[in-house]
């Protein structure tokens, strides 16, 4: 099985599934380079500042896009489902989305 994009759609992966197995051996060459370590480090900065995690942080990121996501979280302890269920209460302001996207503030 692999990820897949519907029209207008984005199906995000939580962090809660990595390792799992789902998607082959590609899953590491693709998500672990550079960009995502940075997008990484963005994410706990903001996450520290809101009192959040990083991974309610880009739940929260994914739920405040202009576009229809469907966000599959794959939580296996019922305090992971509890995080991400908080990401929902989450509001990013636009500033914060733009520097999740490694936007510089002008």
């Amino acid at each position: 099985m692999r990820p897949t994009t519907l029209p207008g759609t984005a199906l995000a992966i939580s962090t809660f599934c990595l390792g799992t197995g789902g998607f082959g051996s590609d899953l590491p060459r693709a998500y672990y380079n550079e960009e995502n370590f940075l997008r990484l480090e963005r994410a706990q900065s903001l996450a520290e500042r809101l009192g959040a995690t990083a991974n309610e942080v880009a739940l929260a990121y994914l739920l405040g896009q202009p576009f229809p996501v469907i966000p599959i979280i794959g939580p296996r302890t019922t305090e992971q489902l509890l995080a991400s269920l908080r990401a929902s209460e989450l509001q990013l302001s636009p500033a914060e989305l733009a520097e999740l996207d490694g936007e510089m503030p002008g």
